[in-house]
């Protein structure tokens, strides 16, 4: 494998050099800054070439030995771009994506409390039912709450699913063209989602920090059968836990066809939860199997399948 290795590598390096800008976003950027992010992107398109019309199984397949297909393979779920994988992969070997400090929550608060300290207010457990607009369709003009409660405002911006915004908080006309196209094309852009588990485990650190992958026993898990399990370590983060415990987390990727499984199992709730408690057991049994050092020292703490993301995120 070493030629499909270094090209790989070499792939890599080249997509290294497409840093997204977070300065402004791409339709208020003039000329200029135009041209020095096509300038940064520089080597993209002999990316693309190489690898934009494979999915992660075709990129799996040019490599001979199993683990290294394995690796891909369990990475990203068989769909996803090639690309993908690629760029992925630069963005931590480029030094470009990290975790940040504390954790998502921290870094909320962190967003808060610069918010509030520019004069920002915050409407807490105000849940918007809609965007309101000019008299001529073609412009926002503030939120309307759904107490009744409406605020005007210059510009809306909306941090939700685009599913969500252009079906129920805007007409669908609004939807962009490209965007609509993305979502017709479910073969090519699917939608994942993903069954998780949280566990605990009694001891200070993971025998595998970072995130891990280890094969199990087969496991009927909504529409598909498993037979390896992704699971992360918390460890890096001292207050993710207390004294002598770590945070282990399990993520199985869920396609479509798993999530109208859970929807329809979720028209009976005692069986929608005793199968989701079910699995959470059955992935703790593995784990152990899988890892000598975990054994008898796994707790569940919680589950949570792609009908709970719909519930919270919408």
């Amino acid at each position: 494998d070493t030629s499909e290795i270094n090209q790989l590598i070499d792939y890599t390096k080249l997509a290294q050099n497409m840093n997204v800008p977070v300065e402004k976003p791409f339709d208020l950027m003039n000329p200029f800054e135009f041209l020095k992010l096509a300038h940064s992107m520089r080597g993209i398109g002999k990316l693309m070439h190489e690898y934009g019309s494979e999915d992660i199984a075709d990129l799996s397949r040019r490599f001979q030995d199993p683990l290294l297909q394995s690796a891909i393979t369990a990475y990203m779920p068989a769909g996803h771009p090639a690309s993908a994988f690629l760029f992925s992969y630069a963005t931590i070997s480029g030094d470009n994506g990290d975790i940040p400090e504390g954790g998502s929550k921290a870094m909320a608060l962190r967003m808060v409390k610069r918010y509030t300290s520019l004069g920002g207010i915050l409407h807490l457990q105000a849940e918007v039912a809609k965007i309101m607009l000019s008299e001529d369709q073609k412009a926002a003009t503030g939120i309307c709450l759904r107490d009744g409660t409406q605020i005007q405002a210059s510009y809306i911006v909306c941090a939700c699913d685009p599913d969500y915004l252009f079906q129920k908080l805007l007409s669908p006309q609004y939807m962009p063209d490209s965007l609509k196209a993305l979502y017709q094309n479910r073969v090519s852009y699917p939608v994942i989602s993903g069954f998780q588990v949280a566990f605990a485990l009694d001891a200070a650190s993971s025998e595998n920090s970072g995130t891990n992958v280890c094969d199990c026993r087969p496991l009927s898990l909504a529409t598909e059968i498993i037979s390896h399990i992704n699971y992360r370590s918390y460890d890096y983060e001292p207050d993710f836990a207390p004294e002598g415990k770590t945070v282990l987390q399990t993520n199985i990727m869920q396609t479509e066809d798993d999530y109208a499984y859970w929807e329809k199992l979720n028209e009976s709730p005692a069986e929608y939860n005793n199968i989701k408690r079910q699995l959470a057991k059955e992935l703790l049994i593995r784990l152990e199997e899988a890892v000598p050092a975990f054994q008898n020292r796994l707790t569940v703490l919680d589950v949570w399948t792609p009908v709970t993301y719909q519930r919270f995120c919408n």
